[in-house]
Formats: C-alpha cells, structure tokens, sequence
C-alpha cells in the first residue's frame, strides 16, 4: 500500500497566499486532510497554525492521524507551528502529543499547543 500526503489546490476558504493545504492518502483514496497557515501578524507572527485537521469517518481509531501529520510536519522541520484542540478531544490531544506538540496554554475549552 502506498501512502503518501500531497499538497491540495482545494482551499477550504482559506486565504490562498498563505494557507498550505494538505490530502493524506492511500492508494489514492482519501484518508485525512489538513491545512497549515502562516500566520503574519499578532501574537502568533512567523507561526504556522495547523488547523482543519479530519481523518475522515471510515479511518479514525487507526492511527492514520498521527501518520498524516508525521508526514506533513516532516515538511516543517524547524518551523514554528501551533495548533487549538478542544480540551475534551482527548483522542487529538494524545495524537498530537505523539507528534511532538506540548501544551503553551488553555483556555476554559481549549489547549493551545505548540511545536
């Protein structure tokens, strides 16, 4: 099987200058997607934001999450990038631990995460 992630035209309302869309597949079938951002002004400048981050229906519970963003981070290596995920998605926050983000901050709902 071949698995691989590939940057996407498909922007998903994001700002195309600096919205970096990603489609994680397997043999061409649609597993996960997710979109990296560069942030270029505020508190976050010079960061990426991960967000939009699915692994669709049929292929959660298999650890194709933490592939999909092995894979694009791989992409980033010594880039800042930081991420939101709602405290109570412990699935994503174990995810995203595994792949190398730790905890900056909360809020009432929410982690934010950096790497």
């Amino acid at each position: 099987m071949s698995y691989k992630c590939v940057k996407s035209d498909i922007q998903n309302g994001e700002s195309i200058k600096y919205a970096e869309p990603y489609i994680y597949c397997k043999n061409n079938e649609k597993i996960g997607r997710a979109v990296l951002t560069k942030k270029i002004a505020g508190k976050w400048k010079e960061y990426y934001l991960l967000n939009n981050v699915i692994i669709y229906p049929k292929y959660r519970g298999k650890g194709y999450c933490e592939k999909m963003l092995k894979c694009i981070l791989k992409k980033y290596i010594g880039k800042n990038i930081y991420l939101e995920v709602d405290k109570l998605n412990i699935p994503a926050v174990k995810c995203y631990i595994k792949c190398g983000f730790t905890i900056k901050d909360e809020t009432n709902k929410h982690l934010i995460m950096i790497k």
